[in-house]
């Protein structure tokens, strides 16, 4: 289920938009700010156990990628949530143990087995971080989730009578947020069922916007640490890529326009 993007708007901001409308279909003509953002995530860590791609059935044990569902998007076979193996050596438990390069198929993968055989902890072919105890993701940062929203805002306006729009359109919009933002973890499997790693909660991500009124510029919100440590930890946060004013019916310059030609700044 998709949250319902919040955006704050100054206090005035709708006056120009609702002037001189009065019927549903001039409703539909409302110009409106075009965003693209992203959700991203970083400082992926498993300090826990989990048990997903483990021996019996079709697995190729321990090792597996990731994917995620989210209040913005669904998982796919990709790099949204990416760990720390990736063409490594491995070794068995055997003795003398036997050797082979894994997690060949191009992700970076996790060891999503980790209770199964517990002799495997501190052995760091099957571990990366806090002496070979535990898991932490050998990249940066991943986008799991992303999409467009439409916001309605008023029309550009020359206010100080210069030719050049200084109110209105995109610049109405200074902060965006997207609440109760939200990951379901699986373990991926193209030859069965995914399996279920855990939950992560965020709560509310804002990004504080500088528009003008044609064009918003990226920016992003502070990270936020995913309110459960164990077994996994992330952090998360909202990006808006670019935002750009539309008025698809020409209601600013064509219709208020002909009403007061400083609507015409743009």
């Amino acid at each position: 289920m998709r949250c319902i993007p919040r955006v704050l708007l100054p206090p005035c901001a709708w006056l120009g938009l609702l002037s001189g409308i009065g019927s549903t279909l001039e409703a539909q003509q409302y110009p409106a700010c075009v965003l693209q953002f992203g959700v991203w995530n970083q400082a992926r860590h498993v300090p826990g156990t989990v048990q997903a791609e483990c021996p019996g059935g079709i697995h190729t044990w321990p090792w597996g990628n990731w994917g995620v569902d989210s209040n913005l998007g669904r998982r796919v076979d990709g790099h949204q949530f990416q760990g720390w193996c990736h063409r490594n050596l491995v070794c068995g438990y055997d003795d003398p143990p036997t050797c082979w390069i894994d997690c060949t198929d191009g992700w970076y993968e996790w060891n999503s087995c980790t209770d199964y055989f517990p002799m495997l902890r501190g052995n760091c072919y099957y571990y990366n971080y806090n002496n070979c105890t535990e898991q932490i993701t050998a990249t940066g940062v991943n986008s799991h989730a992303g999409g467009y929203d439409t916001v309605y805002v008023s029309c550009p306006y020359d206010l100080n009578g210069d030719g050049i729009c200084d109110y209105g359109g995109c610049r109405d919009l200074w902060a965006y947020t997207i609440r109760g933002n939200w990951m379901y973890l699986y373990e991926l499997d193209k030859w069965d069922w995914d399996d279920f790693i855990t939950f992560l909660s965020f709560g509310d991500a804002t990004v504080y916007l500088s528009c003008t009124p044609q064009y918003c510029g990226f920016a992003m919100s502070s990270w936020l640490q995913s309110y459960q440590i164990d077994p996994v930890s992330s952090q998360l946060a909202l990006a808006i890529h670019w935002a750009a004013f539309s008025d698809p019916y020409n209601y600013c310059r064509g219709y208020l326009g002909s009403l007061d030609p400083r609507y015409n700044c743009w």
